[in-house]
């Protein structure tokens, strides 16, 4: 599942513009997020310097920089320890041609789920980047999935589904409250599986809760909110 940076608060969403860049720095930025859209995780300095052609100092000189300018982090002792922090292109859509999605905050109980009174914002994103049938965002809350890279404040794309696969992370509803989990067993049961221990998965033929699963998550925005 992709991560996708934006500067965010509420009432107003812009890009992250690729201000301050070198035309070689723009474009190495732009081959590090490609490679990780590519290959699921981040590229090495070496992968970097063998898609431009240029030297391995040549393309560490270019990181550096793009770490010093705020658009990359570093984890220092992994060969793959480059984080985004600014994306290379825009995913905000200014050209009134994009996908307008509706921010829920929560999910009402009863049809239809995308009542408006349940929205406290709306992004118009870039088709491009909008995985088909996507039709929400739920703003996340709490640490249970951790483990999936997902955090409190982040805002996942949702593809109305009440029956996905085993195995895929969903939106569900229990005692009209909104989670995030992943479709799972635990001891033969099917259940709600958080990817923090110190959550308990929740089993989903118990009787006490009324548990519905709403639809599947099918992308990830991490807001970065301003200071």
């Amino acid at each position: 599942m992709s991560i996708i940076f934006i500067e965010y608060r509420y009432g107003e969403v812009r890009d992250m513009m690729v201000e301050g860049l070198t035309e070689r720095q723009r474009e190495v930025l732009t081959i590090i997020a490609r490679l990780m859209e590519q290959g699921k995780r981040p590229p090495t300095v070496r992968e970097v310097a063998r898609t431009l052609s240029i030297t391995v100092r040549g393309a560490y000189d270019h990181i550096r920089s793009l770490e010093r300018k705020g658009y990359i982090d570093i984890r220092r002792g992994s060969a793959r320890g480059i984080e985004i922090l600014k994306p290379p292109f825009s995913i905000i859509s200014t050209s009134g041609q994009g996908i307008p999605l509706p921010i829920l905050g929560q999910i009402p109980a009863g049809d239809p789920l995308l009542s408006e009174e349940y929205w406290i914002d709306t992004i118009s994103l870039d088709r491009s980047i909008v995985p088909d049938g996507a039709a929400f965002m739920l703003e996340v809350t709490g640490d249970s999935m951790i483990g999936d890279h997902i955090v409190d404040g982040d805002l996942v794309l949702v593809r109305p589904n009440p029956q996905p696969p085993e195995g895929t992370i969903v939106v569900a509803v229990i005692d009209d409250e909104a989670t995030v989990k992943r479709l799972g067993r635990v001891e033969g049961r099917p259940a709600l599986v958080p990817s923090n221990p110190a959550f308990s998965p929740i089993p989903l033929d118990e009787e006490v809760r009324e548990i519905r699963i709403v639809g599947e998550v099918v992308g990830l925005i991490r807001r970065r909110l301003r200071r």
